[in-house]
């Protein structure tokens, strides 16, 4: 993929897509070719690739989802190719909806077999920019051969959650993970009482923090171990706007990251997302 991207000539967002797609239609041809040949393994992997082929040009685009058709498009491909890999994996694949409040949040669970056999079980809770199916590359494709059960979700101001639902970060996330842990402690096939969570990226701080309140998980796996997650944004401007974000001077802060937003693609996404 990088190859491709170096090819871009005009590197804007549309261009970028563009190319994404061209990788996208190569490897679906190959998914073609293992399909006519009943390799599942090979097909598996290469509807993987397609899925996060799809979330990465989806990526950037943070504008107006509800408007951005392409945007809707590229998200409702890339879940769609990653439950069509999750179907020709050995495993037990099962997508859920997990209560929380007054709504769900989407997400899915994975056991080794189709018994009722009680298994140890990890929860990933991802981070600032998380959809759940990478949850599966992080750990989940590794929990599921050494005999644990996989269960992923995503929160509020994450994937599906902020897109569809209009659900936006709170900081009392212990008031997202333990209506997780409560279903997963409803399932048969989950032994209650060996239930680790896995926080990825933003997750490490978002699972710390549900951690002093939550104890029923018998262990919390922070990856990373985030005190302060705004600190590596705030490291990355020049020193005078960091002086105006200890002084809270949220009107100059504003007029200043605007500015920045029309020029930086990555202050532009990490203002809209989340």
């Amino acid at each position: 993929m990088t190859k491709c991207l170096t090819r871009v000539t005009a590197p804007t967002l549309d261009a970028i897509i563009v190319h994404v797609l061209i990788i996208i239609i190569r490897v679906e041809k190959k998914a073609e070719r293992s399909i006519s040949v009943k390799n599942n393994e090979s097909t598996k992997h290469a509807y993987l690739r397609v899925s996060n082929y799809f979330r990465t040009a989806e990526f950037f685009r943070r504008e107006n989802y509800d408007k951005d058709g392409l945007a809707q498009l590229l998200y409702t491909s890339s879940e769609t190719y990653f439950e069509k890999a999750m179907a020709l994996s050995p495993y037990a694949y099962e997508a859920i909806n997990i209560l929380y409040e007054k709504t769900t949040l989407p997400g899915y669970f994975v056991a080794v077999d189709k018994t009722t056999k009680p298994r140890k079980t990890i929860i990933f809770d991802g981070g600032y920019n998380s959809i759940s199916s990478e949850g599966w590359f992080a750990i989940g494709a590794a929990a599921l051969a050494r005999g644990y059960n996989f269960l992923a979700f995503v929160g509020p101001g994450q994937s599906g959650a902020i897109r569809k639902q209009k659900l936006h970060f709170r900081p009392d996330w212990e008031y997202v993970l333990t209506p997780v842990v409560d279903y997963a402690r409803t399932r048969a096939d989950v032994d209650a009482s060996c239930v680790a969570v896995f926080g990825w990226s933003m997750g490490g701080y978002l699972v710390a923090r549900a951690g002093t309140r939550e104890h029923r998980a018998a262990a919390l796996i922070l990856d990373d171990g985030v005190l302060d997650f705004g600190a590596a944004f705030r490291a990355q401007q020049p020193t005078f706007v960091q002086r105006l974000l200890e002084q809270k001077s949220d009107g100059a802060c504003n007029w200043l990251f605007g500015i920045m937003a029309a020029t930086n693609t990555g202050i532009h996404w990490a203002l809209l997302n989340g």
